[in-house]
Formats: C-alpha cells, sequence, structure tokens
C-alpha cells in the first residue's frame, strides 16, 4: 500500500469520533462490533489489514475514553471558596483578565491540600497589565467552579473546550484579590515564549495606535485579546479570520523567509537554525493546532534529506494528524484543528485539477486562485457549521489579504525585533506597518459592504457534510482507480444525487415529533415551538442579558437556531415591547427569514418597541395585531387560541406594559400549553374571570417568577402538570420563594433555565418527555 497511514489514521479518527458521539458504552460496544464485523466482510482477502485497522479503532475508542474518565482534582471542592496557591502558566487580558494555573495547592476549612492540576482563573474588576506575571507564584482568594456544558442543546460547549486544553475546573475571583507570593516553578521554555510574546506586545503597542497594533498583535501572535470587536467579526464574515489565528501561512511566511535568508549556509546547520526558529514561534505562539501542524509538516520536510526519504505532504499531514490524536483525541472536535487539517488536505488534493481548469489564466494568478479556491472548498462546510457564515467573497478576498500579511508577517517581526532593542528607531518602520494595516482594512471594509459577499446559513447536517466529501471525492478520484473499480465518474455523481434526493424525500415524509423548546437566553423569555408539519413558531426572543453578564443578543437566539438548523420562521410572536422579550427578535429578523409578526397591541411604544417595529418594516415583514378570540391555525393539528389582551387594554395597573401582555393558549392534539408573557395579577383576575375552565398541561410562568405574579388561585386555575420559569441571573428577586411554593403546592413539575439551561418538550397524544441541556436526560 503506497500510503498505508491513509486508512490506519482513518481507523483510530472513526474510533475517537463514534466514541464521541455515543455515550451509551453498551451501544457504542454493538456499533464498535458491526464496524469491525463490516470491515472483515468487505476486506475479507486482507485479513491483517482487517486486524491491524481493527486494532486503531478500538485504541481511537480507549484513548477517548481514557481522556472522558478524567475526574478533576478540584471536584470534591467545585461550589466552595477557598485560597488558591499556584504558578501562572499564561495571562490573557480582555474585559477580564484570565490566568491559567498550574495548582500547587488550596486552602479550605483552615486545612491545606497539595494537589497538582492545570486550571483557569477568571478575574473581575479593574485590569491592570503593566507587569508580566507569567511564571510567578500567587494567591487568590476564589470560589471553584465546574464549567458549564452548554446551555442550550447543539451550541457552544465551554466545559468541553476546556477539556481540549485539559482545563477541567474554574475559579472565579477579583483583580485586586490576587498576590504575587514568589517565583513559580514552571516549565522555563514557557516562561521564556511568555517573556518575548509580553516584551512584542509592549513594542507594538507603544509604536503603533491601538487599532493598528491590535490587528497586528492578532497576526503575528494570534493574540486577539486587544482586537476591535468589529474588524474581526469583518474578517470572519469575509473568511480571512484565518490571518487573525497564527497558523500555516505564518509559518509558511516564516520558512520561506528563513530558507532565503540562509540559502548560503550549510544545509545541516541552516536545517537546525529553521526548526529552531520555527519551534520557538509555534512556542511564543501557544502551540495552537495550525502551528503545530505546520511546524510538524515544515520538520517532515526539512529533515526528510536527511534520511534519504522523498516529501510526500499528504503521508506528512496525516502523520501529524496521528500524533496530535495520540497525544489528545479532543483535538478532532478542535475547530482550529478542523479547519487546518481540512484546508492542507483540500489544498493537497484540490489544487492540481483546479490548476487544470483554470489553465485559461495567467500562471501567477491561476495559482494564487487555484490555493484560495481549493482551501475554500475544504473548509466552507467547517465555518458554515461553526460560525453560520457562507463567504461568497472569499475566494477573491483572500488573495489580496494573504499578499498583504505575506509582507506584513516580516517587516511586523523586524518591527518588534528593532523596538527590543531601541523604540527610537521603530518609528519609520511603524509607520510603513500603518499603512499596509490600513490598505488592508480598507479592503475588509468596501468588501465586506458589498452585497451577498456573504450569506447567513443555519449549521449543515452530519449527512450532508458527509455527502459533500463524497461529491468532492467522486470528482477528483484518479483514472487509475476508476479502472481499477470499474467506475464511471457521471454515473457515481448521478448515483449521488439520486440517493441524496431520496433520502430527502424519505425524511419529509417521515413523521416528524411536535417539539416546544424554552431557549435559555437568561434573563427573558424565548419559545421556539417545531410543530409535527414542520412549522417553526417563535415567542419572544430573549433580550442582551445571559447569566447576568451583558452579552450582544445575536451571541444567544440567532445562533441557537443556526445550529439547530433554522432558516426560517414562520411565525413570530412578541408578548410586550420589553427588551428582555423583544430584544433577541430584532436580530432574528436581521439574520433569519420571517413570514408573519404577531403582536397583543402596539400601544405602548417603548424604545425597543420602536426599534422592532422599524426592523420589520425595513424587512417587509407585516405586523398583526390580536384580540381576545382570535385564533390562529398553525397546522391541521396545531392552533394558537390568543387569550389575552381584551379590546380594552387593562390600564393603571402596576404596570400596564406587562399587564397586556399576549398570552397564547396552544392545543395540539390533547394537549394545551399556555404563554402567559409578564402578565401579573390583575390580568390573571381578568382571565380567570373570562375561562371558568382553563387547565393546562404546560404553563410558561408569568413575568418569570415574580412576586407580581401566579396569584394561588390562578395557579389552582390552571392546575400545570408542568411549570417551566423562563429566568437567569438577576437582581430582581426572580423566582420569588413564594412562587415556586405555590406551584409546588399544587404538584406540578418544575424546570427552571438557570437550573435547568435549554428545556426541550417533545409532545404526543399519550405523554410529555422533557429534556434538559445541562444534563442531556429525559425526565
Amino acid at each position: 500500500m503506497r500510503r498505508p497511514l491513509i486508512p490506519i489514521v482513518a481507523a483510530y479518527a472513526a474510533g475517537i469520533v463514534l466514541r464521541y458521539w455515543i455515550n451509551n458504552l453498551y451501544i457504542l460496544g454493538s456499533v464498535v462490533f458491526l464496524v469491525v464485523f463490516s470491515m472483515g466482510i468487505v476486506l475479507k482477502k486482507s485479513r491483517h489489514t482487517t486486524v491491524l485497522l481493527c486494532i486503531f479503532l478500538l485504541a481511537g475508542v480507549g484513548n477517548l475514553t481514557v481522556k472522558f474518565s478524567y475526574v478533576s482534582q478540584l471536584a470534591p471542592y467545585w461550589n466552595q471558596e477557598a485560597y488558591i496557591i499556584g504558578d501562572v502558566i499564561n495571562v490573557a487580558y480582555g474585559d477580564t483578565a484570565q490566568l491559567k494555573l498550574q495548582l500547587k495547592e488550596i486552602n479550605l476549612h483552615n486545612q491545606s491540600i497539595r494537589l497538582s492540576e492545570t486550571t483557569l482563573v477568571m478575574l473581575t474588576g479593574e485590569v491592570e497589565n503593566d507587569e508580566n506575571i507569567v511564571g510567578k507564584r500567587v494567591a487568590i482568594h476564589g470560589m471553584i467552579r465546574e464549567p458549564q456544558g452548554p446551555r442550550n442543546f447543539k451550541t457552544f460547549d465551554y466545559r468541553m473546550y476546556l477539556k481540549i486544553k485539559n482545563i477541567h475546573s474554574l475559579v472565579y475571583g477579583t483583580f485586586d484579590g490576587i498576590d504575587v507570593i514568589g517565583k513559580g516553578e514552571i516549565n522555563p521554555i514557557i516562561k521564556a515564549s511568555s517573556q518575548i510574546k509580553y516584551k512584542i506586545a509592549q513594542v507594538i503597542f507603544r509604536t503603533l495606535e491601538k487599532r493598528e497594533a491590535g490587528l497586528l498583535l492578532g497576526i503575528l501572535l494570534g493574540d486577539r485579546d486587544q482586537l476591535d470587536d468589529a474588524i474581526y467579526e469583518s474578517f470572519q464574515l469575509l473568511g480571512t479570520a484565518h490571518v487573525l489565528a497564527v497558523s500555516g501561512l505564518h509559518v509558511g511566511i516564516l520558512y520561506m523567509a528563513l530558507n532565503y535568508l540562509l540559502k548560503k549556509m550549510n544545509i545541516k546547520i541552516k536545517t537546525a537554525v529553521i526548526l529552531m526558529i520555527l519551534w520557538s514561534y509555534a512556542s511564543v505562539t501557544g502551540f495552537s493546532s495550525s502551528v503545530l501542524r505546520a511546524v510538524t509538516m515544515a520538520m517532515f520536510l526539512l529533515m526528510g534529506p536527511s534520511i534519504n526519504r522523498k516529501y510526500d505532504a499528504l503521508s506528512s499531514l496525516l502523520a501529524a494528524a496521528f500524533l496530535f490524536l495520540i497525544i489528545n483525541p479532543l483535538l478532532i472536535i478542535d475547530i482550529g484543528f478542523q479547519l487546518s487539517f481540512a484546508a492542507v488536505i483540500s489544498i493537497i488534493l484540490l489544487y492540481p485539477p483546479i490548476l487544470r481548469k483554470i489553465n485559461f489564466v495567467p500562471k501567477y494568478w491561476a495559482e494564487l486562485l487555484g490555493v484560495s479556491l481549493a482551501a475554500q472548498a475544504g473548509t466552507w462546510p467547517i465555518i458554515a457549521y461553526h460560525f453560520n457564515v457562507l463567504s461568497l467573497a472569499s475566494v477573491f478576498v483572500n488573495i489580496p489579504i494573504v499578499l498583504i500579511v505575506g509582507y506584513l508577517v516580516p517587516i511586523g517581526i523586524v518591527l518588534t525585533a528593532i523596538g527590543v532593542l531601541n523604540l527610537s528607531f521603530t518609528s519609520l518602520i511603524g509607520f510603513i506597518v500603518t499603512i499596509i494595516i490600513q490598505l488592508m482594512l480598507v479592503i475588509v471594509d468596501i468588501s465586506v459592504s458589498i452585497p451577498f459577499a456573504f450569506l447567513w446559513v443555519p449549521s449543515p447536517s452530519l449527512w450532508f457534510m458527509v455527502a459533500y466529501v463524497v461529491f468532492i471525492g467522486i470528482l477528483i478520484m484518479g483514472e487509475s482507480m476508476i479502472k481499477k473499480y470499474q467506475l464511471h465518474r457521471k454515473k457515481c455523481l448521478y448515483g449521488l444525487i439520486i440517493l441524496c434526493m431520496t433520502l430527502l424525500m424519505i425524511k419529509a415524509l417521515l413523521p416528524h415529533p411536535m417539539e416546544v423548546i424554552f431557549v435559555d437566553v437568561g434573563q427573558g423569555d424565548c419559545t421556539l415551538i417545531r410543530t409535527s408539519q414542520r412549522k417553526n413558531i417563535l415567542i419572544d426572543g430573549g433580550g442582551n442579558f445571559q447569566q447576568g453578564v451583558v452579552q450582544k443578543e445575536k451571541d444567544i437566539i440567532v445562533p441557537y437556531l443556526f445550529k439547530n438548523g433554522i432558516s426560517k420562521i414562520d411565525i413570530m410572536f412578541a408578548s410586550h415591547g420589553h427588551n428582555d422579550h423583544i430584544g433577541g427578535l430584532i436580530q432574528v429578523l436581521d439574520k433569519i427569514k420571517v413570514r408573519y409578526v404577531v403582536v397583543g397591541t402596539e400601544a405602548f411604544k417603548t424604545a425597543d418597541w420602536i426599534a422592532f417595529e422599524k426592523k420589520c418594516k425595513e424587512k417587509n415583514v407585516g405586523i398583526y395585531t390580536v384580540k381576545r378570540g382570535s385564533e390562529i391555525v398553525i397546522d391541521k393539528d396545531t392552533v394558537m387560541k390568543v387569550l389575552h389582551p381584551a379590546e380594552t387594554l387593562i390600564q393603571s395597573s402596576r404596570d400596564d406594559v406587562n399587564n397586556n401582555s399576549l398570552v397564547l393558549l396552544m392545543e395540539y392534539k390533547n394537549k394545551r400549553l399556555l404563554w402567559t408573557g409578564d402578565i401579573e395579577a390583575e390580568a390573571e383576575n381578568m382571565m380567570m374571570d373570562q375561562y371558568p375552565s382553563l387547565d393546562v398541561h404546560v404553563v410558561k410562568v408569568p413575568h418569570h417568577g415574580s412576586v407580581y405574579s401566579s396569584t394561588e388561585q390562578w395557579i389552582e386555575r390552571i392546575t400545570p402538570e408542568i411549570s417551566v420559569f423562563q429566568v437567569g441571573r438577576n437582581s430582581f428577586g426572580h423566582p420569588h420563594p413564594k412562587v415556586i411554593e405555590r406551584y409546588e403546592k399544587n404538584n406540578s413539575l418544575i424546570f427552571r433555565n438557570d437550573e435547568n439551561g435549554g428545556i426541550r418538550l417533545r409532545l404526543d397524544r399519550e405523554k410529555i418527555e422533557v429534556y434538559t441541556s445541562l444534563s442531556q436526560e429525559m425526565k
């Protein structure tokens, strides 16, 4: 076999993926057995190959199982305050400071406990970053916490993100509460790298303006802490954000520059010098996946002649991937790892055929365009999945951006090298760097403003991505393989298309469960209804608060919808004009197609309501007003009845905006679910007078569990089996303990977004199944 690493790495990676997807070990064992059995049938003539691949498959499963089995040494002390002592490995300064600590001991209840584990310390308060404390031993009084999993289904998993970095616990403290108590005992390479990085940052910020300095620091070192959010978002929308995360591009530029400068040096000495500098660069930039991949491949390239081996890019890439996944199998879900390896393998496989197809373009530009097209073809599904953006301009914008970065990296390195020696000599180079950066920003600003330069898209499904890879594989399949297996390229493509269309038709015909998801948007309301007829209904959209921290609306509900494959909202209900209900709807209107908006009243012109109306007009979305007694037929099984407000609005109450919230009763088969907005006792009393019988199976508790709502008479009237509190950390005292007690007194099963994360209800005629995102279990 010419490239034995292909099946070996594929089998090992498949084992990791199977273990990651399947938590149940019995199901995992059954699936692994079926895979091994199938391999035995397919490769019956190659028994030794089958055994070898099975071993690597099981090795992947076993390695990740061991990784998952690790329990943090701090786990027994979660949710307790302690005096933490450790050595600082790394510091990141953004809106808050984050210290990566190698723990030495904790003091808890007058007891000293020695341990050794890496943890992340989150510091609030005024940040002071004039002193580099990496390598110092520090002490801090803080709260030990378990990292949280995804608060909503299919959204960002912070706990897993930290696990990839071998961090399993968090400590929360204040910046002014940290004390430097001595010298630490950390790896001298890490300490030296930190000192170099600190000096580079100082030179850059003392030479350039803040905006340009933050961008150059991102390009040279991949440090985005000081980068303007709007600039980074523009790069991301154009598919050029890879230049702001140190990658193979940067290593390639550095390698070519060194190779040119040292061309007259002895080959062995040159190899040693280049490798030393490249590994030093990898250390300073934090050993990111993409840099490690590039430096490892460069090492194979440089060392190949000395061991009489011809360099093979694909084999080098697979060897690097295999090595990294042995060390840390969780890297397979790291975005940087996925993008880096996908981009390189795409260039290796797709660049030659693409270059042949565009031979009408002048050679130099054809080569640039070919590399860009190949890289984009391999990475766009990953970018679409993780970032929900499809950049149509990326193929062309990447060419000038990469060319500029090709000059900016070496010039930036010269700037920092001179600045470390004497800052007075950096002004001229700083001026040149500023001009180059401003040129880059002009290109980005113009490109991002072009209509259809990028599109917002939902995350593609796993099956779509598999079909895409197979499609590309058929297109680039070599003639030798076609002849060997007697294949016909066009027939294979047509067969794949027919298979995909057939599967889509079957999926459309299969019954779809009725789902109601109470999305965790922090202190606010948001419900997504996915009907059995595949209609998408959104009731409110949250505001801009998440777990007590101010956060942009786009960081909550829009990513949730995209991650769950929602590209269209059939009906959007807005209960009333407060930010914690309609703040997020403005972002939904901006990025997702909405057919209709339904409201109860437009009488209360809050600032958020005015912005909401303006966005509806901008997007040509009609706003329809309904009153008590209105009915909206969603589909043949689902009817939405309007219970409130009445034609005559409630006036002079404690809060008229709240008391005139839109109240909806959904009837699905024999199930009744009630949404109550922020109504208070006055509205509850009015509805009890109007509706003598109002039993429901599920209620969205009024006003986040406010003491002014959910009277005893109201709860006795609706008698909910399930009560959902849409609430996050807040200063209003929601939910009030007395309100919780009232629902419990009526034997209602209580779920809360602040404790359970997202809450998903699956309905049928017989039962209601409840799943919560933080436990991932059925209730």
